[in-house]
């Protein structure tokens, strides 16, 4: 494609194509050796240090290190990694925090109607306790780094600067939630939801703090807690817990009271977070 007709496409369109290409960039170095692992001696999980020197790179180059030079500035500025005080961090990964642990509570409550089918590939649970383990934080990582890298960063960035930060977060996320579509268990309603707010909530604390770090940590751990939840509950013998099919049933029971009231508490608290961030970030801007 030549640099005139790259320049006559939408923003948008231009921002979606460099964002798979980062995207594939960065975890095609990390995947493989971890494929090729899950084959080759997977009783040791050799492939970490492998695809850990891999993202190391990724973030080097796209954070703007590496050939060529003239692109360096470009580059670190798509990025946005701005380093945060510690104050920042704090409330930054605190409403993260809260929010994540809203979601399990709130996911917890939800399936005590409608169990959510979610488990992990067959090929995984096979391998022994610590290279699954070894591989699932490993995908966690990855999911963190490349993919805020590629979406509130190398996508978020340029919509967000043509068309401004709401088209740039509903854009973004749409997107981010199609990338998830990769297998049937991502196409439950629970899932849509969770996934598309994940992406609003990410972009709207890169909004607020200028950075896409605490998203990219937030997203990692996560996705890490995520996983190994799956994992305990796919080891886990007894039988599932009955349905409940009512809002009579729901409130007398005790598991679903106590996860609904927790997602109450931990939401409320989230907002709460939030809002003392957007004041620290004032603070700091207006110095």
């Amino acid at each position: 494609m030549s640099v005139r007709i790259w320049r006559r496409l939408p923003v948008v369109i231009r921002a979606v194509l460099v964002a798979a290409l980062v995207s594939l960039f960065g975890s095609v170095g990390s995947a493989s050796p971890m494929a090729v692992n899950l084959r080759v001696f997977p009783e040791v999980p050799w492939s970490l240090p492998i695809a850990a020197i891999w993202l190391w790179l990724f973030w080097r180059y796209v954070n703007g290190h590496g050939w060529p030079r003239a692109t360096s500035a470009g580059r670190r500025e798509l990025l946005r990694a701005r380093p945060l005080s510690v104050s920042m961090w704090r409330w930054s990964l605190l409403t993260c925090g809260l929010l994540l642990a809203f979601n399990i509570s709130f996911h917890y409550a939800y399936s005590r109607f409608l169990p959510i089918s979610v488990a992990l590939p067959e090929a995984l649970l096979a391998l022994p306790p610590v290279t699954l383990v070894s591989v699932l934080l490993l995908i966690s990582a990855q999911a963190g780094i490349v993919e805020e890298a590629a979406f509130r960063g190398y996508m978020f960035t340029p919509i967000e600067r043509r068309h401004g930060p709401v088209v740039a977060t509903v854009v973004v996320s749409l997107v981010f939630l199609l990338a998830h579509f990769n297998n049937p268990q991502n196409l439950s309603a629970f899932r849509i939801v969770s996934i598309f707010c994940a992406g609003v909530v990410y972009c709207v604390v890169v909004l607020v703090t200028r950075s896409i770090l605490p998203g990219l940590v937030a997203h990692a751990a996560g996705d890490a807690i995520g996983l190994l939840l799956l994992w305990r509950a796919a080891t886990r013998a007894g039988p599932a817990a009955p349905r409940l099919g009512g809002a009579g049933e729901a409130m007398r029971d005790p598991a679903f009271l106590g996860f609904a009231g927790a997602a109450l508490v931990l939401g409320l608290a989230a907002v709460g977070a939030f809002v003392r961030l957007r004041q620290v970030a004032r603070l700091e801007s207006a110095r």
